[in-house]
């Protein structure tokens, strides 16, 4: 079964990450380059690839894989703040008013 250029994209980027660390990370426009892929295009992968279970860390200079607990609480947290913002505003839309932070707990349950 041949695989569809969105599987080759998702093993190249995955062989790039391999190699990128912390001080040295994988910079978006190395991985756009390199996949042929807009930013949201790269974000998406990054984050297909962090659903199958990868613990991919990133700043402002680029995306590695999580060597050390303390790197993946990083960006865990930025993640988890992304998805309170994100379930604040969902709540506020479906009731027409701001949310409270005991409803956004409620939402998310983490």
């Amino acid at each position: 079964m041949q695989k569809t250029e969105y599987e080759k994209q998702l093993i190249q980027a995955k062989s790039r990450l391999s190699y990128a660390t912390a001080d040295q990370p994988a910079s978006k426009a190395n991985l756009r380059s390199r996949l042929g892929a807009s930013n949201r295009e790269v974000l998406g992968i990054i984050n297909d690839l962090r659903a199958q279970g990868l613990r991919i860390c990133e700043d402002d200079t680029g995306y590695w894989l999580s060597d050390s607990r303390s790197e993946y609480e990083k960006t865990r947290s930025r993640l988890v703040g992304i998805t309170r913002g994100i379930a604040g505003i969902v709540i506020a839309m479906d009731q027409g008013y701001p949310a409270t932070a005991e409803q956004v707990d409620e939402f998310i349950k983490f």
